[in-house]
Parts: structure tokens; sequence; C-alpha cells
């Protein structure tokens, strides 16, 4: 896919930045979980800091998919990215001294969709999703850095969006199929066209009604001639 995420990274300020994910990002994941439920895409890459090109920045986007075993098809359940901004020094109070050490953190932007409610993207099993145009995702968005304790969730940002052209998504591919392929794709364009089932079942029904009239009608006239009849 050609995927790019708009970031605010800035509080309550809605000067945004546009990130594409590279095509060069290096591709991981899990694709054995214990339950054999979900499975997992992490794409990773990294770019030096803007004022100091020796400072190497982190970034990843993670896509959860879902296995519905009921339902026989599978989807993208969550989406989440981790994008960092900056190496800094943060002043740190110090309690046993009393004193402000400046100690390095790193600053970054976590973002997500949380679970969806239902599965995006419903492709059934043994079938890959493709779609020129996924549209706009939303993903709540949080600055925060590495000497945040975890108790704190960091300062909320405007939503971060991801769109993306050209997506073709395939999980739980069964055993068989060669690495470098993708399963039998479901257009997302496609939508099955039910007008013409409907016409003609209605034809039918309307025809079967006329011969059952007409035979009734029929069937009347016989019986008032009566012995005319033979």
């Amino acid at each position: 896919m050609a995927a790019q995420v708009k970031i605010f990274p800035i509080p309550n300020n809605e000067t945004s930045l546009t990130v594409d994910i590279p095509t060069t990002a290096v591709a991981a994941g899990d694709c054995n979980p214990l339950d054999n439920t979900t499975q997992k895409l992490i794409l990773m890459w990294t770019e030096p800091q803007k004022d100091n090109a020796t400072i190497i920045l982190n970034r990843n986007a993670t896509i959860t998919f879902f296995k519905n075993v009921t339902a026989n098809d599978y989807g993208v359940q969550k989406m989440e990215m981790v994008y960092e901004t900056r190496h800094f020094m943060k002043p740190v109070k110090n309690v046993t001294s009393n004193t402000t050490d400046n100690l390095p953190a790193i600053e970054y932007v976590s973002m997500t969709t949380y679970a969806f409610a239902s599965t995006q993207f419903a492709t059934p099993l043994n079938r890959s999703f493709l779609c020129s145009d996924v549209g706009k995702i939303d993903l709540e968005a949080r600055l925060d850095d590495t000497l945040t304790p975890t108790s704190q969730s960091g300062v909320k940002l405007s939503n971060a969006t991801v769109t993306a052209t050209r997506v073709e998504l395939d999980a739980f591919r069964a055993k068989d199929v060669r690495p470098n392929q993708f399963q039998i794709p479901l257009d997302c364009a496609f939508h099955p066209n039910d007008v013409v089932p409907i016409i003609v079942g209605c034809a039918l029904a309307g025809l079967v009604v006329l011969v059952l009239i007409a035979y009734l009608v029929g069937r009347r006239k016989s019986r008032a001639r009566g012995y005319q009849s033979v």
C-alpha cells in the first residue's frame, strides 16, 4: 500500500505533519499467536532528526488482524503507530538530593484506533483484500516521552489520520500459498447487484399468479357450461 499519516505533534496547535510510510520499511510481525485468531504486521523505519542528523529517530506502524471463526472471515482489528519526534535533555527532579538533573529522553507520538467495534475490511478466509482507496481512518494521539511515569498517559493531541491507496492485505494465509504471491483478491469496489435477481423473481411470481388466475377462470367457465362441455 501507499500510506500517509497526518499528525498534529504540538499540543493545542493545529500545525500538522504529513508522514509517508516508506517502501523501505522493514516488515516483521507475529503470524503464529497462541489463540490462532490474531496476526500482526509491523512496519519499522528510521529517519535522522532534522536539527541533528547524527540522531536517528525510530518509527513503526502496526496492523492487527482478527480471524472470525464463526463468520469464516478476517479483517483489521486495530491500527497503531509510534512516531519519535526528538531526542532531548529533560529536567527531572531528584527527590533524594532535592536537585534537578538533566537526563536524556525520547519524545514520541503514540497513536491508536483502539479495537474497532467490528473488524474493518472484512475478507473471506483464503482471500486477500484489495482496494484502490480505503478512505480516512482516525487514530487517537498522545505526546509522551521515555521519562514520563507509566501511570501518566501523556498529553492528548488532535487525532491523527491515516489514508492509504493501492491497498492489498493478506492474513491467515493458507500454507500452500507461495510467499511472494497474494491469495485471490476480493476488491472492495465489488458490490453484488441484487436488482436483477429481484426483478427476475418478481416477474416469475407475477407469471405464476397470471397462470393461476387463468386456470381458475377457465375452470369456472367449464363448470358453468355443465354437460355442454362434453
